[in-house]
């Protein structure tokens, strides 16, 4: 089974740091702190010390290295100088999954989310040295959707390190449908993104319930003092449970129900291969038709998926949902009457 992609960077991280001429002898604490600062992410003393019994132990990963530690210099050295694991030539399946790792990275490139990573990405492909690996001149065989630039995206890092750091953040916020705009005092748990727009979950400051924010619609942030402003967490808030029983973003009052749909056309087979929801479950399956089970809240999201799919989906439960859909569907047929 061929190792992932970050293990072979950290061996030849591991590598160059052994073969360094001056600070020779690293200990397993230097080990950790420059493959740390190398890959940009936090390396643990025991993930090292697996690395180093790999190095030296796995058949599979054909090194072999002659890695032992000096005793009198408390510090890991090779005892070929010469050697090196670069020498050792990585399997066509390692190749294949860094060159794949990176060309899905590249996709991301420009996101706001992963350019304040960019010079990570770019220390890691540098340490682990992968020359002909990563040819630019490849075609390129993974092409991923692209999406115009999205409002809002630049709260992303300050509401990151406000989750982080457990901070309250005042944030002026204009909805679409008002005219003025209002001020709220949140405790920020998480970040979610629906359909290429992102949005804050959080715990509202006066009214302490769990409220969402749309990022494009913030006007302006701040960080609190956590002294003057305490940070504090709903006890029984957990965001698995609390998205749950929806589709979408919006989480509405009232309890989850059965949703009996009717699936025509070709929308039978998308339902099958790309779920609406976690609880869909196929009912019946006839010739012409297939009868879904959902268990949900019937939200806002969940109506405009049932009337994206046209005529090739109708609501059969709840009645009220079918009602709700049927005058949705007139109104439409006015416009054009």
């Amino acid at each position: 089974m061929p190792v992932n992609k970050n293990s072979l960077i950290r061996y030849r991280l591991i590598d160059k740091r052994l073969r360094k001429k001056y600070k020779a002898y690293p200990s397993k604490e230097e080990l950790r702190d420059y493959v740390s600062e190398k890959m940009g992410v936090e390396v643990s003393e025991s993930t090292i010390e697996k690395d180093l019994k790999a190095m030296r132990r796995d058949e599979q990963l054909g090194y072999l290295a002659p890695i032992a530690y000096h005793r009198e210099k408390q510090g890991y050295y090779y005892e070929d100088e010469n050697y090196s694991i670069a020498h050792v030539a990585l399997s066509e399946d390692d190749l294949d999954a860094i060159k794949l790792s990176t060309v899905v990275l590249q996709q991301f490139s420009d996101h706001p989310v992963f350019s304040r990573y960019a010079n990570a990405i770019d220390r890691i492909v540098d340490a682990v040295n992968l020359g002909d690996v990563l040819d630019t001149g490849e075609e390129n065989f993974i092409l991923m959707e692209q999406v115009p630039r999205q409002e809002g995206v630049n709260w992303l890092t300050p509401l990151i390190q406000a989750i982080r750091e457990r901070k309250v953040v005042r944030i002026d916020y204009l909805r679409f449908d008002a005219e003025k705009m209002k001020t709220h005092f949140m405790h920020p748990y998480l970040l979610k993104e629906y359909r290429n727009r992102w949005y804050l979950v959080g715990m509202h400051d006066k009214r302490e319930f769990i409220y969402t924010l749309a990022l494009d619609r913030i006007q302006d942030m701040e960080l609190l003092d956590p002294e003057a402003h305490p940070f504090r967490r709903k006890i029984d808030f957990d965001p698995e449970s609390y998205f749950r029983n929806v589709m979408g973003i919006t989480v509405t009052e009232g309890r989850a129900t059965d949703v009996l749909l009717e699936f025509r056309g070709k929308s039978r087979d998308y339902v099958k291969t790309l779920p609406w929801h976690h609880s869909q479950e196929l009912v019946k399956e006839e010739k012409d038709r297939s009868i879904v089970r959902f268990f949900l809240l019937p939200t806002h999201e969940f109506k405009m998926a049932v009337l994206a799919a046209g005529d090739e989906v109708r609501v059969l439960e709840p009645r009220e949902l079918a009602d709700d859909i049927r005058q949705t569907a007139e109104a439409i047929a006015r416009l054009y009457a």
